[in-house]
């Protein structure tokens, strides 16, 4: 869950990247629970790996802006699942 969230956050980077768009610092296009229904998650574990992600620095969230920290460890996730 924690590995497909974190490729979920890095391919948006990626997206909002490509369109000239910061890739670090960027609004979530959807609430928790469509990113839970996409992801095939519950609301609760997505908000669990977003609290997760935060308390251990990877990640910054106000209401649905996001920051990422650090993108590297975050791939670090995803190629380690």
């Amino acid at each position: 869950a924690e590995a497909r969230t974190a490729s979920f956050l890095l391919g948006l980077s990626a997206r909002y990247s490509r369109v000239g768009l910061s890739a670090a610092r960027f609004h979530l296009p959807m609430a928790r629970a469509d990113i839970a229904e996409y992801l095939g998650l519950t609301v609760e574990t997505v908000s669990r790996i977003f609290t997760s992600l935060q308390k251990k620095g990877l990640i910054e969230v106000s209401n649905r802006e996001i920051k990422l920290l650090e993108i590297e460890s975050l791939r670090g996730i995803v190629s380690a699942a």
